[in-house]
């Protein structure tokens, strides 16, 4: 990793690793030790995870303005928001 690089909130599943850096969310491969980016939005995502399966990953994001779970399936798709509860303990 360069110097001053970081990274946030990371989980494995088998080969596979999610994490967040720069309020980006990331995959990458163990094995190959490179990543790339799922997605850039202008807020805060927090404790990605990803399914038993290693096929969806789900995330909590504050881009309605407070925190809500997300998530998305790895082979493709658009992302689905999972809940509107609004409160700001959303993880």
């Amino acid at each position: 990793m360069p110097a001053g690089a970081y990274l946030r909130y990371p989980a494995i599943r088998g080969d596979r690793l999610v994490f967040v850096t720069d309020d980006d969310l990331w995959i990458g491969s163990v094995e190959a030790g490179t990543a790339w980016r799922l997605g850039a939005e202008r807020a805060t995502i927090r404790t990605p995870k990803l399914s038993p399966d290693g096929a969806r990953l789900a995330w909590c994001s504050d881009a309605a303005g407070h925190p809500e779970v997300w998530v998305t399936d790895l082979d493709g798709g658009e992302p689905k928001r999972l809940t509107w509860w609004g409160d700001a303990t959303t993880r």
